[in-house]
């Protein structure tokens, strides 16, 4: 990693020389593209709580470095059927919560990154629904993990919806990867325009 590229997980802050720099989530959200301020303050604190909560489990059983009697019982099912998915599906990780800055100056930290079938897969863990914006999420994580856009429009976008006793796979198709990727670079150029 460039040593001049940080990321602080405790303010969720990417710099690079010294210049804050926006995430792939912020962009989406300064233009307006995801808004979560529909959802009362109480509950969305919930979500995001339990969200990282269940990232972090399933970031430490793809290390191997997870004590399953620590987990709490409540978040036992989401490893179950994460680790279905995986068995079901073939995908073996590669890389697993890397922060990344892409040459155009936005980051980001795809959930995983890794090998299915016979070629390669960014997934994006969710607790809830995969909504259509996750797409665009999905692109500008492919344009994180490979800068070259003709190879990029070759991974697989899949969103995994993550439930106690069910899991659901929306993958996005290659047809939308041009259109997904233009509109994040028009969202990205409107939060550069205004100073971020």
């Amino acid at each position: 990693m460039n040593t001049d590229f940080q990321f602080d997980r405790d303010t969720h802050t990417f710099t690079h020389s010294g210049v804050v720099r926006p995430s792939i989530t912020q962009v989406l959200a300064i233009a307006g593209i995801v808004d979560f301020s529909f959802v009362e303050e109480e509950r969305r604190t919930y979500y995001l709580k339990r969200g990282k909560s269940i990232h972090w489990l399933l970031q430490l059983e793809d290390e191997g470095a997870l004590n399953y009697r620590s987990v709490p019982h409540s978040l036992r099912p989401y490893r179950k059927e994460y680790r279905a998915w995986k068995a079901n599906s073939g995908f073996v990780p590669v890389l697993i919560e890397k922060p990344m800055m892409s040459p155009l100056g936005f980051c980001g930290i795809p959930d995983r990154f890794g090998k299915l079938g016979n070629g390669s897969a960014v997934v994006e863990l969710k607790t809830g629904a995969v909504s259509k914006w996750v797409g665009i999420q999905l692109a500008a994580q492919c344009m994180l993990l490979q800068p070259n856009m003709s190879l990029a429009r070759t991974i697989r976008r899949i969103g995994l919806s993550l439930g106690p006793s069910h899991y659901k796979v929306t993958e996005f198709p290659l047809s939308t990867f041009d259109r997904d990727t233009s509109i994040f670079i028009d969202a990205l150029k409107k939060v550069a325009k205004n100073g971020y």
